[in-house]
């Protein structure tokens, strides 16, 4: 390789470093390097290796081939990384060197006394550069040590109800690289459970999979009170009765035992008179009718009572 080229790599690598040190303009998941120094002498020696034996490789090429190098090596530095942090994650868990949303409430309370004029860029350049920093960077996370910074960036898209985060029949939460999180009214549950039609769901795996309470919930809102009540025995229903309130509240006493492989297993499902939807309600197994089934929940005796209201 002749004297040019060698001094036109130097010049090029050169401003690498310098580059390295502004990671906005950069794909921060290409800088995950746990030296700057060490990856531009590493490539600096890859290249040099490479194109020893090559005297006419135009200056283009030779650009070209420092961009893949440097890529290469930043990512075969992002690698060892991961097995690093991967192997020690149980030993360091401080958070406590860390900046991103978790910064924005403290970050909030000091912008007041920028309002009002006691803080100012003269007297709190740091504090300023920083807020901006976190508000204007699209950072979700980042952890800071002496030569490295590990940065998150925020989801590509994220999706809510009244409950908190939610996506039936898609990830609640999309990041960038493609990982992807589901959550159903604020619950995280199983991709399973978000992506699957209502229709196409496997009561088997609500059986077998899940046991986590909150997932449960979650399982049997999608699935449906009235659907999963088909797959019970009707011990005792609501038109065996003339009282007003049993036909209102559509009370019926169900045994959902084959449901759980158990010969008995009693449930009362009724009918919310104010939110207007059913629920059910586990009861004791001895429960022949509705009545002992409102005894056992009312801890009395419903034959000496009449149902005036329900609220």
């Amino acid at each position: 390789m002749d004297l040019n080229n060698y001094n036109f790599i130097k010049q090029v690598l050169n401003p690498v470093l310098e580059s390295l040190d502004q990671p906005s303009d950069l794909d921060v998941g290409k800088l995950l390097a746990q030296s700057k120094t060490k990856v531009v002498e590493s490539a600096f020696d890859k290249i040099q290796q490479t194109l020893l034996s090559n005297d006419t490789i135009s200056q283009g090429e030779i650009l070209d081939t420092i961009n893949q190098t440097v890529q290469e090596i930043c990512f075969s530095k992002t690698n060892e990384l991961i097995e690093t942090i991967a192997e020690t994650k149980h030993e360091y868990q401080s958070m406590g060197n860390s900046s991103g949303l978790s910064d924005w409430s403290w970050l909030a309370y000091y912008d007041y006394f920028l309002e009002i004029g006691i803080l100012t860029e003269e007297n709190a350049p740091l504090f300023v550069e920083y807020a901006d920093l976190v508000y204007n960077s699209k950072i979700y996370d980042c952890l800071l040590y002496e030569e490295l910074v590990i940065v998150c960036a925020l989801p590509e898209s994220l999706h809510f109800n009244d409950n908190g985060l939610h996506g039936d029949g898609f990830p609640a939460i999309q990041w960038k690289d493609g990982y992807k999180q589901y959550y159903l009214n604020g619950t995280n549950v199983p991709e399973y459970l978000a992506i699957t039609p209502t229709e196409d769901l496997d009561i088997q795996y609500f059986l077998s999979e899940i046991s986590n309470a909150d997932v449960r919930i979650e399982f049997i809102n999608k699935y449906g009170i009235e659907h999963m009540c088909e797959l019970g025995e009707v011990v005792d229903t609501y038109e065996n009765y003339s009282d007003e309130w049993y036909h209102k509240s559509e009370y019926q006493l169900l045994n959902m035992g084959g449901l759980f492989d158990q010969e008995l297993n009693l449930f009362l499902k009724m009918k919310h008179q104010t939110m207007d939807m059913f629920c059910l309600e586990g009861v004791e197994n001895d429960c022949k009718t509705i009545t002992e089934a409102l005894s056992y929940r009312a801890e009395v005796d419903m034959d000496e009572y009449e149902i005036i209201d329900i609220k």
